[in-house]
């Protein structure tokens, strides 16, 4: 905005700029204000001879007196023309000429409406309607207000802007002197724009009013460029639509930025009023010659759209000289105003022509309501500038004056264009019509078909829930809330035996299960609360089957994403699998006693010593134990030892019955062993005794052995341990014969009968061990661990079955640690820089007098700390005892009864006994058992004697 234009930029009302007298005094030598000079009227009077001018009335201040160029200034710096007397030189308004040439001020006097004599209004001000030039306000010869620096503008541009004078100090009898400095010569021919009085708050409502028909004017363009603009969106061919909404707002935007004056009295508009006049008025053009040549399509197209770029760069060109010579521009801004008035009238003439050519063609609705809404306005400009021109230039030779015809114009023009909006808002209303017609008729189809759509739409739901109901799998979904939604499968009602809509999931499938419940709930949050991978991940943790109403179910997760909100829904397949595990565990027993099967024929011999072992302690084992002189405690362990061997031997052949019972019989001998630990009178002694050897004749050690029988000879047959092709000889004849031999013939011959006579009845021992290399892979596969083939190395060594046999049964015990204990997960063993597989192997040895067993495994070095302290913990050993130990000693720890590193009990291990029993049979051959372990493997070296030699 420039100087003066606001208070911040114009000085306080009574300070002069530098150089220039205070306000309200003249300078030394020149009377104060109101004084009278000698031989001259007071201030603010006629002089003698000429009437005084009348106070006008209304709001209009009308300037009575006029004079060119500008006052001389006196001694002491005071304008002349400022003191009394000089108004009889001047001549009166509203006839003004041009002046001598090149002369840039001019000075007018006035005098408020209103009587005289009266008082000035509250907040008196005056107000300029169109200020694009400087000017400063005077009562006598007292500056009231500066307008700009009185520079004439050279280097500074100029706008119409409304402008407020404060007069406060003005006396109300005296003239106001206005004082216009500017190099625009339209300013100096009389064009200075309308200027008003009253107070501050009335002047701004007449601003306000007088903006009424302009703001409506841009109200009417925005609200048709607008509507067309939403027709072009709506439909993208028609282009036309497009040019006619841009031309529409940019319409609307120039008469908000360049026609209304109230806003400057809220917002600095100054830079954009200034600088964005010229290129929104080319843009505005090239769009109405885009419209203008689309709609009515004239002889000239191409030159009509040639000519609406050319008006746009003429605008871009305006204000890059606006930017880079300001003082040019304000020079010749009176030519250049005149060039572009005759220029636009002569643009008008154009377009009108054309448009009443265009009628003669073919010319469609929307070009006929243009052209008619358009004439008037094209008139008004095609007339209106020129005349405006020669009047502004012409003072005198036509009945209007500038300051009145001006008005007249801009009138017209603004009810012309005001009547060329309603034409184009029937523009667009048709065009909403024609589109509201389509649109309708769009729906009318869309709905048709929607009804379709809906209609097959509910016969697929229909068929889809049919197909799903009979699916043979529940479908729900949850929300994050973990409900059940509405819908879901009719197997799901078969599968919970209710409706479950509402109910919430996890108590659905973990009934009476809190613990569960909590778990899969968290889980279930954090899937709806993750990200898509978290997601994933969380899904995969909850459990793929649970027991739902006595059905046994599978379940898949799988994450719907709702494309409406952030969140998403986690859909359920549920799966009744019960015939499924059924059948499974059907295969499963088949599958395991197809395997016994085999284990016995393959190990038939073995099987037949087993057998007959088991059947004599089950007639005179167990109660030769329970009758023998020992506490409840020692004949607990003396049974726990041959069951525990008894459990792996008939593991090896899959007897899955008897290995089930012979662990439920440990367990109960565990129970016994803790209530006998306590220490009690005889009497309760010999209570527990007798309850302990009640019980243990209630158990029927042989029913147990005739559950996994009955299926061998379901298979088999009644008779499948019986060899038809075999002569049975008994031992104890075959063993009179080899004495016989010995007693009748010679001693070399009764030697080498003697010896196949051996053969008869003793086995190789390596035969005793033949199921353990079969036995120790299953381990090792059912422990998720891996191992190379066992071999069995040496033992041709013959030896009597019915001796050794007990000992080698006991042998499975020492297999089972090596998997158990000593063999590594595949992975630990990498980790550790080992072959993924463990190696067991099994070296037999030996001489006419003992046989030497190695057994040995390549995995983990055994601790002789840390099976200290279990010995200690479980109080097999004193920490005296332990103390005085050597290493070598505290391993063989590991044989003491009860000695075990699992802190839970297995199949497997974790009873304490199977090492135990491994030494005790060891013991009972007269032979020795070592336990040694390293870094490179852990090894259990057994010496037997042998027995059973021929005497």
């Amino acid at each position: 905005m420039p100087p003066g234009q606001t208070g911040a930029d114009q000085p306080p009302p009574n300070q002069l700029p530098a150089g220039q007298p205070p306000q309200g005094q003249l300078p030394p030598g020149q009377p104060t204000t109101g004084q009278l000079q000698p031989e001259q009227p007071p201030q603010g009077q006629l002089p003698p001879g000429q009437p005084p001018g009348q106070p006008p009335e209304g709001p209009l201040l009308a300037w009575s007196h006029y004079r060119h160029g500008d006052s001389p200034l006196t001694a002491d710096g005071v304008f002349e023309w400022t003191m009394p007397g000089p108004l009889r030189d001047w001549s009166f308004t509203p006839v003004l000429d041009a002046g001598p040439d090149g002369e840039s001020s001019i000075w007018f006097a006035g005098m408020l409406p209103g009587s005289s004599g009266e008082r000035l209004a509250p907040d008196a001000h005056l107000m300029f309607g169109g200020a694009d030039y400087d000017f400063e306000v005077y009562s006598g010869t007292t500056l009231l207000y500066r307008h700009g620096d009185m520079e004439g503008g050279a280097n500074r541009l100029h706008i119409q802007d409304a402008v407020f004078v404060p007069l406060e100090g003005h006396d109300p009898d005296r003239h106001l002197m206005l004082r216009i400095h500017t190099n625009r010569s339209h300013v100096l021919e009389g064009k200075i724009g309308p200027v008003m009085y009253g107070s501050l708050a009335e002047l701004q409502l007449h601003l306000i009013e007088r903006d009424l028909i302009n703001l409506l004017i841009a109200f009417v363009f925005f609200l048709v460029g607008f509507g067309a603009l939403i027709l072009y969106l709506m439909n993208r061919e028609n282009r036309s639509m497009l040019f006619f909404a841009l031309f529409s707002l940019s319409m609307s935007l120039s008469r908000v930025l360049f026609s209304l004056r109230s806003p400057v009295q809220f917002i600095d508009l100054f830079e954009l009023r200034v600088y964005a006049r010229e290129p929104l008025a080319g843009f505005t053009m090239y769009m109405f010659a885009l419209y203008f040549a689309h709609v009515l399509k004239p002889a000239f197209e191409r030159i009509i759209r040639y000519i609406g770029r050319a008006l746009m760069a003429g605008g871009l060109i305006a204000l890059a000289l606006k930017l880079a010579a300001p003082g040019l521009w304000e020079r010749y801004t009176g030519q250049i105003a005149d060039f572009e008035r005759f220029g636009f009238a002569a643009l008008c003439a154009l377009c009108l022509v054309l448009g009443l050519l265009a009628l003669r063609g073919r010319v469609n609705a929307e070009g006929k309501w243009f052209i008619a809404g358009l004439t008037c306005y094209l008139l008004v400009n095609m007339i209106g500038h020129p005349l405006r021109v020669y009047i502004e230039h012409n003072i005198g030779r036509v009945g209007w004056q500038p300051l009145e015809f001006v008005p007249v114009l801009i009138m017209l023009l603004e009810y012309s264009l005001l009547v060329c909006t309603v034409f184009f808002g029937i523009i667009a209303f048709r065009g909403f019509a024609d589109v509201y017609r389509k649109i309708r008729a769009y729906n009318e189809q869309l709905e048709s078909w929607n009804q379709t759509l809906e209609a097959t739409v509910r016969e697929r739901t229909r068929a889809i829930r049919n197909l799903l109901d009979h699916a043979g799998q529940g479908f729900l979904s949850i929300d994050e809330r973990l409900v059940v939604q509405k819908e879901y499968s009719q197997e799901c009602v078969r599968l919970f035996g209710k409706e479950i809509a509402g109910e919430r999931y996890v108590e659905l499938v973990a009934p009476h299960q809190a613990d569960e419940q909590e778990l899969q709930a968290e889980i279930l949050r954090s899937v709806f609360a993750g990200d898509e991978l978290h997601r994933e991940v969380c899904l995969s943790l909850l459990p793929t089957e649970a027991e739902v109403e006595g059905y046994r179910v599978s379940l898949q997760y799988k994450w719907i994403p709702d494309h409406e909100t952030a969140s998403g829904k986690v859909m359920v397949i549920l799966t009744d699998i019960s015939e499924q595990r059924r059948l499974e565990d059907q295969m499963a027993r088949e599958r395991q006693v197809l395997r016994m099967v085999v284990h016995v024929i393959r190990h038939y011999r073995d099987f037949k010593d087993m057998l007959e072992e088991y059947r004599h302690f089950a007639r005179h084992g167990l109660e030769a134990i329970v009758k023998a002189p020992l506490s409840v405690r020692e004949k607990c362990e003396e049974l726990a030892r041959v069951a525990h061997t008894f459990k792996g031997n008939f593991a090896q052949l899959d007897f899955a019955n008897m290995t089930r019972r012979l662990h439920e019989f440990e367990t109960q001998l565990e129970g016994w062993k803790t209530k006998s630990a306590a220490p009690t009178p005889d009497a309760r002694d010999e209570e527990a005794d007798a309850g302990f050897a009640d019980w243990c004749g209630r158990q029927n050690l042989l029913a147990w052995l005739e559950d996994d029988l009955r299926l061998l000879r379901d298979i088999l047959g009644d008779q499948f341990d019986i060899d038809q092709d075999v002569v049975t000889v008994k031992i104890d004849r075959l063993r009179r014969i080899e004495q016989l031999v010995h007693t009748m013939l010679p001693g070399p011959e009764a030697k080498a009968i003697a010896e196949e006579l051996r053969k008869l009845q003793h086995r190789p021992f390596r035969e005793l061990l033949a199921m353990y290399p079969e036995y120790a892979a299953r381990l090792a596969e059912t422990s998720g661990k891996e191992i190379h083939p066992v071999r069995i190395a040496g033992g041709e060594q013959l030896v009597d079955p019915k001796i050794y046999t007990p000992f080698a049964r006991t042998l499975i015990h020492v297999f089972r640690n090596m998997v158990d204990h000593g063999i590594e997960p595949p992975e630990e063993r990498i980790a550790m820089g080992k072959e993924r597989r463990g190696a067991i192997r099994c070296e037999i040895s030996g001489d006419d007098k003992e046989l030497r067993l190695t057994l040995s495994n390549n995995g983990r070095k055994a601790d002789p700390a840390a099976i200290s302290r279990t010995a200690l913990a479980k109080e097999l050993v004193t920490p005296a005892e332990l103390e005085s130990m050597t290493e070598a000693e505290q391993l063989m720890l590991v044989f003491r009864d009860g000695f075990t590193t699992k802190r839970t009990v297995s199949g497997v291990s974790g009873r304490g006994v199977g090492l135990a029993a491994v030494r005790k049979a060891t013991e009972a051959l007269g032979g020795t058992v070592r336990f040694e372990s390293d870094e490179e493997s852990t090894r259990f070296l057994f010496t037997i004697p042998l027995a059973g030699s021929p005497g």
